[in-house]
């Protein structure tokens, strides 16, 4: 039960028993109608009690989380309440006090908004004809329980809808805020997985730009090692390959755009003297050390990547 729900029955209670010790009060300062007319009404007014406080008050509550009693439960609690406010307004018509109660369990113990409406205005007749019988049906007992009972059953049967409607509309709340939670976590998800297949999107573009050119080096100084043998290719497809290593762990790490590069200028002189080495060929680069955003010299860095793995990849052809 939450905490809502239990400070909304602590006030029904301090309620009911307010209205029980003054209708009690009040049955004992009338005159009897009759040989223990008033221990009749204060056990009445008890009865009424004693199925708020053991049926009726578990079902008490406009919030989301009350359920709705059984269908038997439903008839019992409230035929219970209806029969003792009638027979106490027959003997004295100030037990109408009661209904203060007895009309909004009404509701609270109702299945549904017809059920309510319906025993409401039921119980409006009845009180009525229970007033006429006070008054051994005269005309005048007649139109003043029906007025009575009448304005009472308008005032509850107006605040109940109205109560009603105000209960309906903070349950579709509810809903619609679980399911915008929902939508929002959805959102939230769909934004993580097209955010990780974006980076590995990038991830595998700068892995195939870099390691490529690598590869195209490495194959291509190992096959000019198959022709002479010599040491001196041996040390630079071993030279590439480590430099290979190097990129690809620098790209897992998502590092700089060139390993153990300051600045793409670096980057850029690094890769000529590389290609200088592996093909004998003269390599004069000439770079500004102007700052430019990472995504740029990315960019930059490729393009002159694949400069050299294109003339690899050409040479590779000339020497077959």
């Amino acid at each position: 039960m939450s905490r809502v729900i239990r400070r909304e029955r602590l006030g029904w209670d301090i309620a009911a028993t307010a209205l029980l010790l003054a209708v009690a009060g009040l049955s004992l300062s009338i005159p009897q109608s009759f040989a223990g007319a008033q221990a009749v009404l204060i056990a009445i007014t008890v009865g009424v009690f004693l199925i708020y406080a053991f049926g009726a008050r578990a079902y008490v509550g406009i919030h989301e989380g009350v359920e709705d009693p059984a269908p038997a439960v439903s008839a019992l609690l409230q035929i219970g309440m209806i029969s003792l406010l009638t027979v106490g307004v027959a003997i004295e018509p100030n037990m109408l006090l009661l209904q203060t109660l007895v009309l909004p369990l009404i509701w609270m113990t109702s299945r549904s908004t017809l059920q309510a409406v319906l025993v409401t205005l039921g119980n409006g007749v009845v009180l009525g004809l229970a007033y006429g019988y006070w008054g051994d049906f005269t005309a005048d007992a007649l139109s003043t329980g029906f007025i009575s009972s009448g304005l009472s059953t308008a005032f509850s049967l107006a605040l109940g809808l109205w109560i009603t409607r105000i209960a309906e509309w903070g349950v579709e709340r509810q809903r619609l805020l679980a399911d915008l939670t929902a939508a929002q976590a959805g959102l939230e998800t769909a934004s993580r997985e097209a955010g990780a297949i974006e980076e590995r999107a990038r991830l595998a573009r700068d892995v195939h730009d870099t390691i490529a050119q690598s590869l195209t080096s490495i194959v291509m100084l190992a096959e000019r090692a198959r022709r002479d043998g010599s040491p001196a290719a041996i040390e630079l497809i071993e030279s590439a390959a480590r430099e290979a290593l190097v990129e690809a762990r620098a790209l897992v790490a998502v590092t700089s755009p060139a390993p153990s590069a300051e600045s793409l200028g670096d980057a850029l002189r690094r890769l000529g003297d590389r290609f200088a080495r592996e093909t004998g060929m003269r390599v004069d680069v000439s770079a500004s050390d102007a700052v430019l955003a990472r995504d740029v010299q990315v960019v930059l860095l490729r393009c002159a990547q694949e400069g050299p793995c294109e003339r690899a990849q050409a040479l590779r052809c000339r020497i077959r």
